[in-house]
């Protein structure tokens, strides 16, 4: 703090003199006391309602003697609620100096700050202890770095021993934008779909580089979108367009191919498994032949106990573009063996030769007039002759021929009212 002196005088007329004898006037002589070690960049400016500005203050120890010194800013507006604000400052002029800083000062939630203590004055190694407020934090580190999670105020205490020193320093933490933009989904080809990041942000910027709020898109791919908010913290959200289209045909349904209601009138069948679907529509015929318990892309099939002969099973699939065309339809004996001991003394069955090079004759004789059904499976189930309602009253011969299939064990049935009656055929030359 610098003296200074400063005179007045004032006259009515006539020229006035620094020094002399004032006539007609007045002199008064003034001491002002000059802060010399506190100035300010700026002292004047225009702020916008709801903005904030940084002031730069300098202090300056140079020639001060050991001790403390005090000033006040006094900051006037045109607030009619706060037309002045007064602001101490305190300057310390000490051999001894700490002075704590952060690099940043002001970080988004999640980002590090650099602390660091210089110290000015004493001698040899110096002690460093740092906590903060809110407490959590502590560190005997000249420059530990820190992630603070809240606006945090961080206070360090410097030591060489003889001489202590205290500072400290405050770091502002913003939050982080929270965006959206939905999750993982599907179009029909064709379609485009609307992606909205919200209102409320800064910036947007999409995959594709453009940089309105919003974003249209046709084209399978992985869509992302970034924000800032108004202090420049970011946030990213993305999600997985895929383009759908009707779905293909389903396999033929897996499951028996010859079902005994004797051993049982439930059995299971599966087809192709396709993603994005909405459900799968199984259809038996004729109806009367059983129920469907279940339509997902496996199926169970309640046979009717009274029904036997020949069924046919499909299945179609549904997903939000359409529905497929109904699949290969599954051929599908059923048979009930409960009298197969009747039937097997109503008729003689004899096949000649057997083992055979896929010709052979069937030889069938009965006392009684029955009508049947013959039919022949291959390994896998499937039917490879067939002759119905076949009258028979007596003997009967037919001949099967069988030469254009694989050779391998084949199965012949004979399906009666009185039952059913099996027996194997090898076809080997």
């Amino acid at each position: 703090m610098a003296l200074r002196g400063m005179r007045i005088r004032i006259q009515y007329y006539g020229t006035l003199e620094a020094c002399g004898v004032q006539s007609y006037g007045e002199v008064e002589d003034y001491s002002i006391n000059v802060i010399s070690w506190l100035s300010i960049a700026q002292n004047a400016g225009t702020l916008a309602p709801g903005n904030t500005d940084q002031i730069e203050v300098t202090f300056d120890a140079t020639d001060m003697e050991l001790g403390e010194y005090q000033a006040e800013f006094a900051i006037s507006s045109d607030d009619p609620d706060l037309p002045e604000v007064i602001v101490p400052v305190t300057m310390i002029v000490s051999e001894f100096g700490v002075q704590a800083s952060a690099e940043p000062s002001a970080v988004c939630l999640g980002e590090s700050v650099q602390l660091d203590c210089e110290v000015f004055g004493g001698g040899g190694s110096y002690a460093y202890t740092w906590t903060s407020e809110p407490p959590g934090f502590n560190s005997s580190l000249q420059n530990p770095t820190v992630i603070p999670l809240e606006n945090t105020t961080y206070f360090v205490e410097a030591s060489d021993g003889v001489n202590t020193g205290n500072s400290q320093v405050e770091v502002t933490v913003f939050e982080l934008p929270l965006v959206s933009i939905g999750p993982d989904t599907s179009i029909c080809e064709g379609e485009n779909v609307t992606f909205d990041a919200g209102s409320g942000f800064t910036t947007y910027e999409w995959q594709d580089g453009s940089t309105t709020q919003t974003l249209t898109a046709s084209v399978a791919g992985i869509y992302w979108v970034e924000v800032t908010n108004e202090f420049g913290c970011p946030d990213q959200d993305s999600l997985i367009l895929a383009i759908l289209t009707v779905p293909a045909q389903p396999a033929m349904p897996a499951g028996p191919a010859m079902v005994d209601i004797y051993e049982g009138n439930l059995t299971n069948y599966a087809t192709t498994e396709f993603p994005d679907i909405l459900s799968y529509s199984w259809e038996l015929e004729p109806a009367a032949a059983g129920n469907i318990l279940n339509n997902g892309f496996e199926a169970t099939v309640e046979w009717d106990v009274d029904y036997t002969g020949q069924a046919h099973l499909s299945v179609m699939a549904t997903n939000i573009c359409g529905e497929s065309t109904w699949s290969d339809s599954l051929q599908i004996t059923v048979v009930n063996t409960t009298g197969i001991s009747d039937l097997e003394q109503s008729l003689d069955l004899g096949i000649y030769p057997n083992p055979n090079n896929g010709v052979f004759t069937l030889e069938l004789s009965t006392q009684e007039e029955m009508y049947i059904n013959i039919y022949v499976y291959n390994a896998n189930n499937a039917i490879v002759y067939t002759s119905e309602n076949l009258h028979l009253n007596g003997r009967h011969t037919e001949q099967i021929n069988l030469s254009k299939m694989a050779k391998g064990m084949y199965t012949l049935t004979i399906e009666s009212k009185k039952g059913m009656l099996s027996k194997q055929v090898v076809v080997s030359e």
